[in-house]
């Protein structure tokens, strides 16, 4: 049995008014609500209950670090914002231990505190959309996420289409409208790219015989905390010698040799904006072969460079592309070739909802003004050095188009 809150928790829950910290005037969280709203007419979705972290984040600016995603049992993820066709502004609905948060993150006005984490948490709001009518016609849910996990997914369908609701997948909806970036948007990833180049710069520094990959983490992580940048939705891999040989391992005790390749992968992150580079540094200096096939990787930079423009199809980037490997002998060593959206990212993933790539069809698929993307070229190096890693993130405007970072993308010699 839960006593009556005390005074300190009572002024917390009645009084206590910070200051904002949503990253955008609500001039753009309106914006936002009118193309979301726009989509679902488009779509025939009448009502849209975003529970992603990055769907949330985008309709109010609410940000937490903990989204109850894969905790006990009895403990629901069951936060939301759902918005209306037919209504200009969202409803955001939480539990009470969020309340502080939601009052200097969100620029929600109509915020509905339900009974705590547990699966009373799905009646509420079902009971609370109902009341508004929101739930005669229908309702569109986020299924291809991993938030709601399948348990709670299942009874939330059940419980709307006992309330008369028809429920449909509106994942799709709700991450293309986050595609095309605003102007502050745009100026958000900027920063989130001057991150990342400070991260690899600390990483640059760090980097010697002896050091740990997780040293050189976290003299990286410090530079990137120290210029402003946010925990990003992957861990940061730093991987040296033998493990240079994957891209996805985790940063280790291993201690940095002399004749090692190393690669940095590094998001620069800012209001939850992310901006993706890495790099290949050689502590001493690489075998002639080594050195010549991290630079026939890294000289790609500028061919994508010079391709990049307003809507170019992803068809012709992949062409050009394939053609410039072919001739300097590097297809089939490819590791992967392509990229992906990058916005709005959360724990444990940053890869956005579109993507291209070498072999595969990317049909229609344009870069358009409002994109964000990256560019990864990863190839494996000669007498068993590992890979070479080359990634770069481009952004494209209304008149241009090309790569944020001011990171040289050539092969990084490190004294031993």
């Amino acid at each position: 049995m839960s006593e009556p809150p005390g005074p300190n928790k009572r002024w917390y829950l009645e009084r206590f008014a910070p200051p904002t910290e949503a990253p955008f005037p609500l001039e753009e969280y309106r914006e936002r609500w009118a193309r979301t709203r726009a989509a679902m007419a488009e779509a025939g979705v009448d009502c849209l209950i975003a529970s992603t972290p990055e769907s949330m984040c985008y309709l109010t600016g609410y940000a937490a670090e903990w989204y109850q995603a894969n905790g006990p049992r009895d403990w629901v993820p069951g936060s939301c914002v759902a918005l209306h066709v037919d209504r200009d502004e969202p409803v955001q609905f939480d539990d009470p231990e969020e309340v502080t948060l939601i009052r200097f993150t969100s620029v929600a006005s109509d915020v509905r505190i339900g009974p705590g984490l547990g699966w009373e948490m799905l009646d509420f709001v079902v009971s609370e959309l109902a009341a508004l009518g929101w739930l005669r016609g229908t309702v569109g849910v986020e299924r291809r996420a991993y938030r709601p996990r399948p348990d709670v997914a299942a009874r939330l369908d059940a419980a709307l289409e006992a309330a008369g609701a028809r429920v449909v997948d509106a994942t799709g909806l709700a991450r293309g409208v986050r595609r095309r970036k605003s102007p502050r948007e745009l100026a958000v990833v900027r920063e989130a790219q001057r991150v990342a180049d400070a991260g690899l710069a600390a990483a640059r520094a760090a980097m010697a015989p002896g050091v740990t990959e997780l040293e050189v983490y976290g003299e990286m992580v410090r530079a990137m905390a120290a210029a402003g940048g946010e925990v990003a939705a992957i861990p940061l891999p730093v991987l040296s010698g033998y493990r240079a040989s994957t891209v996805h391992g985790l940063a280790s005790r291993r201690r940095i040799e002399p004749g090692d390749v190393v690669n940095v992968d590094v998001c620069g992150v800012v209001a939850r904006y992310h901006a993706n580079t890495a790099r290949c540094f050689s502590i001493g200096e690489p075998s002639p072969a080594v050195r010549d096939a991290v630079r026939r990787v890294t000289d790609a930079v500028a061919v994508v460079a010079d391709t990049l423009r307003p809507g170019l199809p992803a068809r012709e980037l992949l062409a050009t592309a394939e053609r410039y490997y072919r001739e300097v002998g590097l297809l089939g060593d490819e590791w992967w070739i392509g990229g992906y959206e990058l916005g709005i990212a959360f724990p444990p993933d940053w890869v956005g909802d579109r993507f291209y790539e070498l072999g595969t069809d990317p049909g229609e698929e344009a870069f358009l003004p409002g994109d964000v993307w990256n560019y990864e070229a990863n190839f494996y190096l000669p007498e068993g050095a590992g890979l070479a890693l080359c990634i770069n993130t481009f952004a494209v405007e209304e008149d241009r188009a090309g790569f944020l970072q001011a990171t040289p993308p050539d092969l990084v010699v490190i004294e031993a």
